[in-house]
C-alpha cells in the first residue's frame, strides 16, 4: 500500500507540473513526456502487481482501478465546464492534458487481468 501511494503522489505531482508547464509555455513537451514516462512504467508496475497476485497481498488493482476512475471524472467534468463555458478554454485543456497520464494505469491494470484471466487461468484481481 505505501508503494501505491508514493506512485500516486508521483503521479499527481507531475501531472501537476505538465499542467502549469502546458498553461504558462514553459517546456511543455519535456515536461509531458517526464509524465507520460513515469506514467509507463507505473502502468509496467500496477501490470506486473496484477498479474502476480496470490490473494494474501494488498490489492493493487483496486487502488489503481478508483485512481484512474478519479482521474477520468475529473477530466469529463472539465470537459462539461469547458462546453458551458464557465472555465478559461486555456485552462481546460492544459488541465485535461495534465491529467490525462491519471487514467493510463488502468491499461495496466487491464492488461495484467487479462493475463491472469488468459494465461494462467486464475480469477479476475478486480
Amino acid at each position: 500500500m505505501k508503494k501505491n501511494v508514493k506512485f500516486a503522489g508521483a503521479l499527481t505531482i507531475t501531472s501537476l507540473l505538465t499542467i502549469l508547464a502546458l498553461y504558462f509555455h514553459v517546456h511543455p513537451m519535456a515536461v509531458l513526456t517526464f509524465s507520460m514516462c513515469l506514467t509507463m512504467l507505473i502502468s509496467f508496475i500496477v501490470m506486473m502487481s496484477s498479474y502476480h497476485y496470490n490473494g494474501y497481498d494488498f490489492n493493487d488493482g483496486q487502488f489503481w482501478f478508483v485512481y484512474s476512475a478519479l482521474g477520468g471524472v475529473i477530466i469529463i467534468a472539465l470537459l462539461y465546464t469547458n462546453g458551458v463555458h464557465i472555465i478559461n478554454p486555456h485552462l481546460a485543456e492544459s488541465a485535461i492534458l495534465g491529467l490525462a497520464p491519471t487514467t493510463i494505469p488502468v491499461i495496466g491494470l487491464f492488461i495484467g487481468d487479462c493475463g491472469r484471466v488468459l494465461i494462467k487461468n486464475e480469477p479476475s484481481v478486480i
